[in-house]
């Protein structure tokens, strides 16, 4: 069981890494480094260069899937020259 500093720090470098205007492939990569880390297949499949969506696999194949699905990238914080600016946390 991974142990909740470990948690921690994925969650920091996941919130670090800069996906702004599209840029998913970035976090697949990330993703697909650490569930390696793990024993987990993945596999990227693109949409298009750069919009990479990540499929895992736990366990064996059988004939019961489950998906979840959400979203790898953000967008811009905005202008702030214009007062346009998504408040961070």
């Amino acid at each position: 069981m991974m142990e909740k500093t470990e948690k921690i720090a994925i969650l920091e470098k996941l919130v670090s890494i800069d996906t702004t205007d599209q840029a998913e492939g970035v976090i697949a990569d990330y993703l697909a480094d650490l569930f390696a880390q793990h024993g987990i297949h993945t596999e990227k499949v693109a949409s298009k260069p750069g919009r990479e969506n990540l499929v895992a696999y736990l366990g064996e194949a059988t004939d019961k899937v489950l998906g979840v699905t959400g979203h790898m990238d953000v967008v811009s914080i905005g202008d702030a020259a214009n007062g346009r600016v998504i408040p961070s946390l």
